[in-house]
């Protein structure tokens, strides 16, 4: 059993965990630096992913990466423009969802030829997965309801594949999750006051 802690892939999981709520904590406070731990905590991701072959999420963990990186220039870019949470329009959210669901039916399709034992919600979970970190790195507030989606059925999928730290983050993260969605609305509730 205490093999099973000191595998070098169970150390590099929980480094993962520590590093992924560092990157919560700092993201939901709208503070820069959450994307250093989401750097860090995506390449620990990726690692854990490939060696458990679950290859969806280990290019989603190479997509969070980037995005780190270009989460940190956009907010630096929002910082000197004095931007903080925005809310885009019904029809936007709408066109985005229904972009979602389509991409993830091709992607799927696509990917069972490649990989027959795939799962369509590894696909799933991915594509939409991009989708709210791109409305992270731009600092969106619907990107919040798409995160306690998708760690529940993230912890579901982690724990069918034996990643208990995985699991148990996802779960932490739901809850997260609502209380960034509840913080960012006040940043942009009170943001939105004080602009009239």
């Amino acid at each position: 059993m205490l093999a099973n802690y000191l595998n070098p892939f169970t150390i590099i999981e929980w480094l993962g965990v520590v590093f992924t709520l560092f990157y919560n904590l700092f993201l939901i406070r709208e503070n820069i630096w959450c994307w250093l731990f989401g750097i860090l905590c995506s390449l620990c991701g990726m690692v854990v992913f490939f060696h458990t072959q679950l290859y969806g999420q280990m290019f989603l963990y190479l997509f969070y990466t980037a995005m780190g990186f270009y989460g940190w220039w956009y907010w630096k870019q929002a910082e000197k423009k004095h931007i903080h949470i925005i809310n885009w329009s019904i029809q936007k959210q709408v066109w985005v969802l229904a972009s979602g669901i389509l991409l993830s039916a091709i992607s799927y399709s696509i990917v069972i030829k490649i990989q027959s034992n795939i799962s369509i919600m590894d696909i799933t979970l991915t594509v939409f997965s991009f989708i709210a970190t791109f409305k992270e790195t731009r600092k969106v507030l619907s990107g919040w309801l798409y995160w306690v989606i998708l760690n529940l059925l993230s912890a579901f999928l982690y724990f069918n594949n034996g990643l208990m730290g995985y699991f148990i983050l996802s779960l932490v993260y739901s809850v997260l999750s609502v209380y960034g969605f509840m913080a960012w609305k006040k940043i942009y509730l009170d943001t939105k006051n004080e602009s009239k």
